[in-house]
């Protein structure tokens, strides 16, 4: 921080508000912190513990594909495959293994905002998650526009001065090329979302009481919207903006 505050040194009002944004939550912390509070990751679903069952249940009848098997080659085959996805989903499922590809920078989101960002992904069709995807959708357009910009701008600048060191001392070309990848995308996690999809019909089905949690409606109380969902249209008192959850 210091680096981008010294030449706002003769403007303390930028400088200022420099401070302030970097002392401030990031939009990263922001929305982990509106993921975490998805519905149905509670008592009320339990989402996680029912996918990681389905999960277990389709790798479980994977491996008895593998051993079904007769043909030697083939059969290696699939069980490359099946130790490849055990690990893969493994680094998922398991809260340590998720803090340990955080640590070396391959994942960005928490555990716990990850578990939200794919319910919501499982189950955009119901009303209450479908602003909530696009939301998500809208910030994966933000990354990719990032990245389109860095790749222009490391292509700018090798056209300009080929190979030279960049006139901030870094390694010109070569450095602004190695931003164009994962490692910088800030939402890298949401991209990576569609390889824990799994098969439609295997997706936990909702229960009725969290069907009409996911249920949204507005109406109108003494002249102020409030949201409502199915029980609360039953008979209850619809909450304000100000107690209504982050979905």
């Amino acid at each position: 921080m210091l680096l981008f505050r010294t030449p706002f040194e003769h403007y303390p009002d930028m400088k200022r508000k420099l401070e302030e944004a970097c002392s401030s939550p990031s939009l990263l912390d922001l929305v982990q912190e509106w993921l975490s509070r998805t519905p149905g990751l509670g008592r009320e679903f339990n989402f996680w513990s029912k996918y990681s069952t389905v999960v277990g249940n389709m790798l479980e009848d994977k491996r008895r594909g593998v051993e079904a098997e007769t043909h030697p080659q083939l059969k290696e085959q699939k069980m490359r495959d099946y130790e490849s996805q055990k690990v893969f989903f493994k680094q998922l499922l398991d809260e340590n293994e998720h803090k340990t590809l955080v640590v070396k920078g391959k994942r960005r989101l928490s555990h716990e905002a990850m578990q939200g960002a794919l319910m919501i992904t499982l189950y955009r069709d119901e009303p209450r998650f479908q602003t909530a995807y696009q939301f998500i959708s809208l910030l994966m357009d933000v990354d990719s526009l990032l990245m389109q910009w860095r790749n222009n701008h490391s292509l700018f600048v090798q056209r300009i001065i080929g190979t030279k060191f960049g006139t901030g001392g870094s390694s010109g070309y070569q450095y602004l090329r190695s931003t164009v990848s994962d490692r910088y995308k800030v939402f890298v996690d949401f991209f990576n979302l569609s390889s824990y999809v799994i098969p439609r019909q295997h997706i936990p089905p909702l229960s009725q009481e969290m069907r009409d949690r996911l249920y949204v409606h507005f109406v109108t109380v003494e002249g102020e919207q409030r949201f409502a969902d199915r029980v609360t249209l039953d008979g209850q008192q619809p909450a304000s903006p100000q107690d209504k959850e982050a979905h």
